[in-house]
């Protein structure tokens, strides 16, 4: 590969996949690109063709975002002229890997393959043809350690877990913190219980500022980074974040045990009090292993205003708390730290121009600490 060519080709769905559900994805790519030598490669979308019952106005909405691309995907081709020594495609499930189709020379031109995958369950492991995708890659990573042993086994190729992490320093509230006017942040998924306590509260008393999502349809964002920006500085101005392990109204969608998403990592980062239901799993207690690192409060149970009041009159042992979520963030989940995981894993160097970034998160960590 000659010195010109970046060492890591990036596929990204952005152009495709304009979901809020992938900003988090598309914010570990621009912090890769950051530190890495990269060339990203986003294909666009083609026309898509109209869908059976669909109304104008639907249809408008969807060729302007691009939604349902995976049924029609119709995409504009790229074609390589480089050689990568990997390539790195970040996907929700196995079958948006069908992406590469529309980039032409990837598998000649690349030589190490590797695919990271979000969203696997145990019973998706029976989906043979959907698996066989899987067997164009080098190595996999997924996000549920549960099935790092069965897919490894099926594939018959190394397969590793690579969590979630967060844009620390985007999400980071210092040097100049904001006053933290919101009382209590729902981003998402919620307990019905808890959001009615919640709303109750708000609007049956003043000076209780409750945020929480309103509208659950067609949730896709015109720029992800000022998405991310907008959810960092809500994050910043909160004081208690709701934070229940991943589909924690839904349980009957995961199986093979109870695994945890971006929301503990986009929280703490900003410095807010993590308030839900922990997954219990191995893998959660030792990467949120501080004292106060989430603050328990069962899925589905009553009693939430009782509990914020409780935590509001020690107020010593919530900013200890949030320093220490925000810190433990800057200094080990990062999103920088979690592309150097995943090249110790594939056996290949540090990035290059990692020190930059590593030396602005620990310039971080003191302004936290001297503010606190």
């Amino acid at each position: 590969m000659s010195e010109a060519s970046p060492r890591v080709l990036m596929v990204s769905h952005r152009f495709r996949t304009p979901h809020v559900s992938w900003a988090s994805a598309y914010e570990f790519e621009d912090v890769v690109s950051a530190v890495d030598d990269v060339h990203m490669v986003a294909p666009q979308l083609s026309e898509p063709r109209p869908l059976p019952g669909e109304t104008l106005a639907v249809g408008q909405l969807r060729r302007r975002l691009g939604i349902d691309v995976h049924r029609h995907p119709m995409t504009q081709k790229t074609k390589l002229s480089g050689r990568y020594d990997l390539l790195f495609l970040r996907v929700m499930t196995p079958q948006e890997l069908r992406v590469l189709d529309s980039v032409e020379g990837w598998q000649e031109r690349c030589a190490v393959k590797v695919c990271w995958i979000e969203e696997l369950w145990v019973d998706r492991l029976r989906d043979t043809k959907t698996l066989s995708l899987l067997d164009q890659f080098d190595h996999v990573f997924v996000s549920h350690a549960a099935i790092v042993e069965p897919l490894s086994t099926l594939m018959k190729r190394p397969c590793s877990y690579l969590s979630f992490g967060v844009d620390a320093l985007r999400f980071c509230p210092y040097p100049s913190p904001p006053p933290r006017s919101i009382d209590f942040y729902a981003l998402g998924r919620r307990s019905p219980v808890a959001h009615r306590e919640l709303y109750e509260r708000a609007n049956g008393a003043p000076g209780f500022n409750y945020f929480y999502d309103s509208a659950r349809w067609m949730n896709f964002v015109e720029d992800h980074t000022q998405h991310r920006a907008l959810t960092a500085n809500l994050i910043k101005r909160t004081r208690y974040f709701m934070a229940d392990r991943s589909k924690a109204n839904a349980p009957e969608q995961i199986q093979g045990g109870q695994v945890f998403g971006p929301r503990y990592f986009e929280g703490a980062a900003a410095g807010a009090i993590l308030v839900g239901e922990p997954p219990d799993c191995d893998v959660f207690r030792s990467y949120f292993d501080w004292p106060d690192a989430v603050i328990p409060f069962p899925f589905g149970s009553t009693g939430i205003v009782d509990l914020l009041e409780s935590l509001d009159a020690d107020s010593d042992r919530m900013r200890v708390a949030r320093l220490a979520n925000v810190t433990q963030m800057l200094r080990r989940h990062d999103w920088l730290h979690r592309w150097e995981e995943a090249l110790q894993t594939l056996g290949m160097r540090p990035p290059a121009n990692a020190e930059p970034r590593a030396a602005a998160l620990e310039d971080r960590v003191r302004a936290a600490k001297a503010s606190a």
